[in-house]
């Protein structure tokens, strides 16, 4: 199996693609290693708001409904369930009655709020994750239509993507700690990883390189990335594709 590299080690080799780490030191500056960190944890966190990510994506949530109640806030009701990591976004959700399951709708603010009676009862249909309420108790999630008072055995059932690690070192002691957390990427990412940071330490925050070499960091970088969505970051299935048929023979 492939090494999966510490934050520290995709910071020096980016490091030393930018110069700023030569074969002949033992270790990397201090100080430029930290700022290295930083740009780490700002890429990664970016990478994972902008696409999906698979190794993101913890087992399936569940979560109780109660008859009459639209709100749940999620750390609450979820508990030592909810990721530690918490929820960056939806992706599916599903009713469950115990022994069916049929999918919700995940819609917009605008969408739920123009509803026309806002406390029907009935089997949901529609959830809205509000994710703009005060922290203790964000996200929330909000059903329509509102499970009818008395009903039991229902729940929903939450595919989410996670935020990405922490990577950043923190507090006063953090250049004794420098590089200790994990970058939670995939082995396969790291080579894109590398050459993304060195594109981006390599243009002022490190080292101010040529517009031409941090052009060059920047163009592998994008291929790499392309390459990584284009199969790596897909669900791999048997199923046989399928494709548009075609009016001519």
């Amino acid at each position: 199996m492939s090494a999966l590299l510490t934050s520290k080690q995709v910071c020096e080799r980016a490091l030393r693609m930018i110069g700023a780490y030569p074969l002949a030191d033992s270790a990397a500056r201090p100080e430029e290693l930290n700022e290295a960190l930083f740009w780490l944890d700002l890429q990664v966190a970016h990478l994972s708001g902008a696409t999906r990510c698979f190794w993101l994506v913890p087992a399936t949530i569940s979560i109780s409904l109660t008859g009459g109640t639209q709100s749940y806030a999620l750390p609450t009701v979820l508990g030592a369930n909810y990721p530690g990591d918490d929820i960056q976004f939806p992706i599916k959700a599903m009713l469950d009655d115990g022994s069916n399951r049929e999918p919700l709708e995940i819609v917009t603010r605008e969408k739920f709020e123009a509803f026309g009676d806002p406390d029907e009862s009935g089997d949901p249909k529609y959830i809205w994750i509000d994710r703009l309420v005060p922290s203790t108790s964000s996200p929330t999630l909000k059903t329509f239509p509102i499970l009818g008072t008395g009903v039991t055995g229902y729940s929903i059932k939450l595919v989410v993507q996670t935020f990405g690690e922490q990577i950043a070192p923190v507090g006063v002691t953090a250049g004794a700690g420098i590089g200790n957390y994990a970058h939670g990427l995939k082995a396969s990412w790291q080579l894109w990883c590398v050459n993304e940071l060195a594109a981006n330490i390599g243009s002022g925050p490190v080292r101010a390189l040529p517009s031409t070499r941090v052009t060059e960091y920047r163009k592998e970088a994008a291929r790499k990335l392309l390459e990584l969505a284009a199969f790596e970051n897909r669900q791999h299935e048997t199923t046989p594709p399928f494709t548009k048929a075609s009016l001519y023979a």
